[in-house]
């Protein structure tokens, strides 16, 4: 909880500390981005719950003032947990899932003004997912590799995506942002660091 307050108390500090205003974006300029995912495609059926939150970050180069190109690489983790039943035998089964993602991105600037940026996008990449399943039984069970695989638990295989985000510049070197899309989530939300 200390540690909490101290982080919301320096980051409050940060905001009313920055005064520079003037952040519109140029050729040659470097974004760094960190976000965290408010909701994983991968995992959004009833019964999971996350164990890593949905996080990405990324790198832009600006091309122009209309163009940026980059790259991303996002990580996200969660499990599954169902109790079996059959005959006299109780057995509880644990599934964690793991994702990492990864890849290429390009945005196009709709606004680039002092305050604002508001950008499409789309990137291509890959993700690769995993799954380890425990059981708190030693009864045999069937393959647990075979049922992860026909259950498409361990399918990683190419990634093609569209976003829409935004940022708000609080200084010439820090925006706030957003992000909508295909991805390590469906909505993110996070910081830029203009480099």
């Amino acid at each position: 909880m200390k540690n909490k307050t101290l982080f919301l108390c320096t980051l409050i500090c940060a905001f009313f500390c920055i005064t520079e205003m003037q952040a519109q974006l140029e050729k040659g300029n470097s974004l760094l981005n960190i976000g965290l995912g408010m909701n994983s495609y991968y995992t959004s059926s009833s019964g999971f719950s996350t164990t890593l939150p949905p996080l990405e970050g990324s790198f832009e180069v600006m091309t122009s003032e209309k163009f940026s190109l980059g790259a991303f690489i996002g990580a996200y983790g969660a499990k599954y947990e169902n109790e079996i039943k059959s005959m006299s035998i109780v057995i509880d089964t644990e599934i964690k899932y793991s994702y990492l993602n990864f890849g290429g991105l390009a945005n196009y600037y709709l606004v680039n003004d002092e305050s604002w940026n508001i950008y499409v996008g789309g990137r291509l990449g890959y993700v690769s997912s995993s799954a380890k399943i425990s059981h708190s039984s030693n009864v045999p069970l069937s393959d647990d590799e075979t049922f992860l695989n026909g259950a498409g638990a361990t399918a990683s295989g190419f990634l093609f995506g569209a976003n829409l985000g935004t940022r708000y510049h609080i200084s010439k070197s820090f925006a706030l942002n957003a992000e909508l899309g295909y991805g390590i989530a469906l909505l993110k939300v996070g910081i830029t660091f203009k480099l």
